[in-house]
């Protein structure tokens, strides 16, 4: 279900270092992954740190929060995404599941018609 799903799926831990990551994480994202497991998650999406603070108290108390940011691409594009974060246990350690789907008002490259 990881690997075969939908959407771009990481997993970090709670410095927001990547630990694991799915197919489509590495075909959205252009990054290998072990590229991935290299960046922290503000390498990967763009990061408004005062925002951030409070999501993390969010999840840390209600166990799930969504909001919408970028996508930082390998080939230096950005794309817009919505971002659903969960708290899970992954290999025995509390870790946050964060599922990057595209945002609805994203424009894909579909000639219009």
């Amino acid at each position: 279900m990881f690997e075969d799903s939908v959407d771009m799926i990481l997993i970090t831990d709670w410095e927001v270092r990547c630990e694991e990551s799915n197919r489509q994480a590495v075909l959205l994202s252009g990054y290998s992954k072990e590229e991935l497991r290299a960046l922290s998650i503000d390498q990967l999406h763009e990061v408004k740190w005062n925002r951030a603070l409070e999501l993390c108290k969010t999840l840390r108390r209600y166990d799930e929060c969504t909001y919408e940011s970028g996508l930082l691409k390998r080939d230096g594009s950005s794309i817009p995404i919505e971002v659903h974060a969960r708290r899970v246990e992954f290999e025995e350690t509390d870790s946050i599941s964060g599922s990057f789907r595209m945002s609805p008002n994203a424009r894909v490259g579909c000639p219009a018609g």
